[in-house]
């Protein structure tokens, strides 16, 4: 894996709603089709100002160079709207584990807890995706 950054992560949370979207464009009428379109625009229209707040909480304490996605490295070179479930389950344990290393919990409390509030939206998603027919 690229040594994450703050730049890729962040880029890497702001580009999830693009690959997403195209994702939700993709959905065909399998049974559950609908059900996964709707959560993948439920995601992609939560997860942009949840993006959003979470960079620009980052630039209040730091700057932040160099900002490069790196999603098609966690699906191993699939294109992520190709394999939304496998994407949205690694963006969530790249986020989870980039995190401990360059979000200090105890100094950064408030941007942790914006982090949490992504991942809430990548566990809602995952949940009607999985679970909703």
């Amino acid at each position: 894996m690229i040594r994450p950054t703050l730049g890729n992560f962040a880029a890497t949370l702001i580009h999830a709603a693009s690959w997403m979207h195209l994702a939700h464009f993709k959905c065909n009428s399998v049974p559950g089709s609908y059900a996964k379109h709707i959560a993948l625009q439920s995601f992609y229209e939560d997860v942009v100002e949840s993006a959003d707040a979470i960079v620009e909480k980052l630039l209040s304490v730091t700057w932040i160079e160099d900002y490069q996605d790196i999603s098609i490295e966690l699906t191993k070179g699939k294109m992520p709207y190709d394999v939304p479930e496998e994407y949205l389950k690694n963006l969530r344990e790249f986020i989870v584990t980039v995190r401990k290393t360059l979000i200090p919990g105890d100094e950064y409390a408030s941007l942790n807890s914006l982090v949490d509030d992504y991942i809430n939206i990548i566990d809602s998603a995952l949940y009607k995706i999985t679970r909703l027919k």
